[in-house]
C-alpha cells in the first residue's frame, strides 16, 4: 500500500538514487512502478537528483564511485544511510580541496584560522584587522609602505606618512592610500575594496587601458583583473565592517551568497545540494560565533531541507 508519508517518501527516494547510480541498475520497471504511485513520489525523486547534481564533479571522484558500488552490496535497510555516507565522502573531499586553495595562507607572516580574528599593528603604527580565513605578508621599505593580502578579508587603519604610501595588493591589483580606513576582500572572483573614511585609489597595474578608480568614504567597488572594474555603489558602514563586531548583517541576500558567509566563519562545511535554492532571500542580524542557529532559522522560513553529516557538515536541499 503507497505511503504517504513525506519524509518516507524521501528515504525511499534517496534509496532508488543510490540504485539508479551504483553502474549496474536492472530495476527500471520497479523505479517506474514507484514513481508512478503519487506526484511527491516523483518530486521526491527529482528533489534526489538534482541533490547529487548539486554536488557537482566530486561525486565520480574513484572513492565515492566505490562506495556507491559497494553500496549495491548492502541490506535495503542500509540503503539510506550509504547514501549519506556518500555524501559525507563527497563533503570530505570538497574540504580536502578547499584546504589545498588556502595553503599559501599558511606561509602568511599573519594569517588567521577559520572562525578567528585578530588585531594586529603594524610598524607604523597602522592596524590591520585580520577577519576569519586570512592571511597578509607585510613589505615595509624606506620608499613605501606595501602589504599583500594572502587570502581572505581585511580592514586596514592607516596611520599618516606622505613620505610613504601605504599599498595593498591583492589579487593582482593595488589600493594606495595616504591616510584612511578601508577593507579589502579577495572573492571567488577578484576583489572588493569599501572605504571607511578618507579616499583611496583601485588600479591593475599591469593593464594601462584601465583607468584607476577613486574611492571616498561610503562607496565600494568589485574589480576582477583584466576588466573594467563595477560601477561605484554606495553602501551602508555599519554592516560594511560588522564583522569586527562578531555579527554577520543580511538583508534580502541570496541563500547561495549567505552560505557562502557561514563557510568563511564556521568550521566545516555547508553545501548547497540544489541550484534551485541559491536565489531565496534572508535577511536578519546573527551572531558569527553561533552559526547553526542562523541555519536553523533557513530550515524554518525558507522550503529548504538539510542533511547533517557529521557534526560539522551539512548539505542544504
Amino acid at each position: 500500500m503507497p505511503t504517504n508519508k513525506p519524509d518516507q517518501i524521501e528515504d525511499e527516494a534517496l534509496a532508488w538514487l543510490m540504485r539508479t547510480t551504483s553502474g549496474n541498475f536492472t530495476q527500471q520497471q520497479e523505479l517506474t512502478n514507484w514513481l508512478n504511485q503519487s506526484t511527491q513520489h516523483r518530486l521526491a525523486f527529482e528533489n534526489a537528483q538534482q541533490l547529487w547534481q548539486g554536488l557537482g564533479g566530486l561525486r565520480e571522484h574513484p572513492l565515492i564511485s566505490k562506495n556507491r558500488v559497494q553500496a549495491k552490496k548492502h541490506h535495503s535497510n542500509h540503503r539510506v544511510f550509504l547514501s549519506r555516507m556518500s555524501l559525507a565522502m563527497v563533503a570530505c573531499l570538497a574540504l580536502i580541496a578547499v584546504l589545498f586553495n588556502i595553503n599559501p595562507a599558511w606561509h602568511a607572516e599573519y594569517h588567521t584560522a577559520v572562525g578567528e580574528q585578530q588585531s594586529i599593528s603594524l610598524a607604523d603604527a597602522s592596524t590591520v584587522y585580520l577577519n576569519s580565513g586570512s592571511a597578509i605578508d607585510p613589505d615595509y621599505s624606506p620608499e613605501q609602505r606595501r602589504i599583500k593580502l594572502v587570502a581572505g578579508e581585511a580592514e586596514f587603519v592607516v596611520s599618516k606618512d606622505k613620505s610613504r604610501p601605504f599599498i595593498v595588493v591583492a589579487d593582482g591589483q593595488e589600493i594606495k592610500a595616504l591616510g584612511t580606513d578601508f577593507i579589502v576582500k579577495i572573492q571567488p572572483q577578484g576583489i572588493s575594496v569599501t572605504v571607511i573614511e578618507s579616499s583611496v585609489q583601485v588600479s591593475q597595474s599591469d593593464m594601462n587601458t584601465i583607468a584607476p578608480v577613486v574611492l571616498y568614504s561610503g562607496q565600494r567597488i568589485d574589480s576582477i583583473v583584466g576588466q573594467a572594474p563595477s560601477p561605484v555603489s554606495t553602501v551602508e558602514l555599519s554592516r560594511t565592517n560588522s564583522w569586527r563586531f562578531n555579527r554577520l548583517i543580511f538583508e534580502s541576500e541570496t541563500l547561495d551568497n549567505v552560505i557562502a558567509e557561514i563557510n568563511r566563519y564556521r568550521k566545516g562545511h555547508i553545501f548547497l545540494g540544489r541550484r534551485s535554492l541559491a536565489n531565496y532571500r534572508v535577511s536578519g542580524v546573527f551572531n558569527i560565533s553561533e552559526l547553526d542557529k542562523l541555519l536553523t532559522v533557513i530550515n524554518k522560513t525558507l522550503p529548504v531541507k538539510s542533511i547533517a553529516l557529521g557534526e560539522r557538515y551539512r548539505v542544504l536541499y
